[in-house]
């Protein structure tokens, strides 16, 4: 399972689903069953990594 969280909902997709997400749009993947999901990013278009911003929360 591959848990999907934008500013607005929190989202399980399990295997055979996807979710399309808006460029611009705030997207956080995790994965918190101890069974890891492997997936697979469709970015269309392409950009580049050096685009990305990236938010890391702080562990406390």
């Amino acid at each position: 399972m591959l848990r999907v969280k934008t500013k607005k909902q929190t989202l399980d997709i399990h295997a055979g689903e996807a979710k399309i997400v808006k460029a611009g749009d705030w997207i956080q993947n995790s994965t918190p069953n101890e069974n890891r999901a492997e997936y697979i990013a469709v970015c269309l278009p392409a950009f580049s990594q050096d685009t990305v911003i990236r938010d890391y929360e702080q562990k406390t």
